[in-house]
């Protein structure tokens, strides 16, 4: 005896053509209008693109000196704070840096590593839950300035250390900007009238009169670029290794690619 209640086979096919033409007139419905608001309402667009989920509660801008790691920061701040979110943007060397120290004349680097994941752990147990913070150096340029260049310490030692303070960091999903910028040398000219050769005198004795650069007796401007170029082969190699969100892109300078990055950050 045949049972009324099920379907046939053959309405079972013809019910699933007639879904799936609906589901496909009117998903193309429904990104055409979706491709329409973003031209004829560009307003709405942006509202709506602001309510983009973002879950990090820290993002650390990363690059070599005259990148515009600065500049990034606060255009990354500033598009979150568009965006309706709390923020808080601390450049390198403030004072009163939140995770960071303002004199690094350690003794040693067992006394270094000791405060300054202190100062992590710190930072990490105070960050306020409703806060987005923005910062820049403070995971890759002064670790490996410390570890590579002070004291003379290989990839391996650098990328430890800098991966303690990533698992202590864990909890607020951070999200890592590293500025790749290939021409070191031309950064750096890019900034000279700005900072100056007082400036330019102390880096290059940092970087050539200990550590990397005297083991390696490289000398002068052009030894200090050496040292920037290698630094920034060892950064992009200890980035790509970590458990970490990162995002590695060219020097930005306006605001509609700034708002692209803020969008593919979760």
């Amino acid at each position: 005896m045949k049972d009324n209640n099920i379907l046939s086979t053959e309405s079972y096919v013809i019910s699933f053509r007639y879904i799936t033409i609906y589901h496909l007139v009117f998903g193309y419905i429904n990104v055409y209008s979706w491709m329409s608001v973003h031209t004829t309402y560009p307003s709405l667009y942006h509202d709506i693109m602001s309510a983009h989920e973002i879950n990090t509660r820290l993002i650390i801008v990363e690059g070599l000196p005259g990148s515009g790691k600065s500049t990034t920061a606060a255009m990354v701040a500033a598009e979150l704070e568009a965006r309706g979110k709390d923020v808080v943007c601390v450049d390198e060397g403030a004072a009163n840096h939140p995770a960071d120290v303002g004199d690094y004349d350690f003794p040693d680097f067992a006394s270094e590593r000791a405060t300054i994941l202190d100062t992590w752990r710190a930072f990490a147990a105070q960050a306020e839950t409703d806060t987005t913070y923005v910062f820049n150096c403070v995971l890759l340029q002064n670790p490996m300035c410390e570890t590579m260049m002070r004291f003379g310490m290989n990839e391996d030692e650098s990328r430890r250390y800098i991966g303690e303070i990533t698992a202590i960091i864990a909890p607020l999903h951070p999200v890592i900007i590293y500025i790749d910028e290939p021409d070191a040398k031309s950064a750096i000219d890019g900034v000279l009238d700005e900072r100056g050769d007082g400036w330019l005198n102390a880096v290059i004795d940092y970087h050539t009169a200990q550590g990397y650069g005297e083991a390696h007796g490289l000398r002068g401007y052009e030894g200090y670029i050496a040292c920037l170029e290698e630094r920034r082969e060892r950064e992009l190699r200890i980035l790509r290794s970590l458990p970490v969100d990162s995002h590695i892109i060219a020097p930005l300078s306006d605001a509609k690619r700034i708002s692209a990055l803020v969008n593919s950050i979760g």
